[in-house]
């Protein structure tokens, strides 16, 4: 899984995962590779960095729900959180993962909901390199 210590944010804020698949690599694994399915805990590591990142909470269990952390949260948003979150019903590929997030509908503009935009926007691009 990956870990927020190995993500590195450019001064732009753009995302990248440092040193990705190098474990994988050296165990006698196969490198990952553009389009590869990729293991289902690495897409839920990444929701848990969406989910700490909107919270400031680890998302371990008893896990307290997102929207009653962050005010106005849209429920389509949390709804995706709790799915990714899911050890038995989370999503099985990254590509299912952006997939649902891109029906996601944000309520409203809201003062609260710019960090939620943020928050996707990165986890999007997350998902995206693996």
């Amino acid at each position: 899984s990956i870990q927020a210590d190995e993500v590195l944010v450019d001064p732009r804020g753009s995302l990248s995962i440092e040193l990705y698949g190098l474990g994988r690599l050296i165990s006698g694994g196969t490198p990952p590779a553009a389009g590869r399915e990729v293991r289902v805990d690495e897409v839920r590591s990444i929701i848990s960095l969406a989910y700490r990142l909107l919270t400031g909470l680890t998302a371990d269990e008893p896990r307290i729900p997102a929207a009653r952390l962050v005010p106005k949260l849209a429920r389509g948003f949390e709804e995706w959180l709790e799915r990714g979150l899911d050890p038995v019903h989370g999503y099985s590929t990254a590509a299912e993962a952006l997939g649902t997030l891109g029906g996601v509908e944000l309520a409203g503009d809201a003062p609260g909901i710019s960090p939620v935009r943020v928050v996707i926007g990165r986890v999007r691009q997350a998902l995206g390199s693996i």
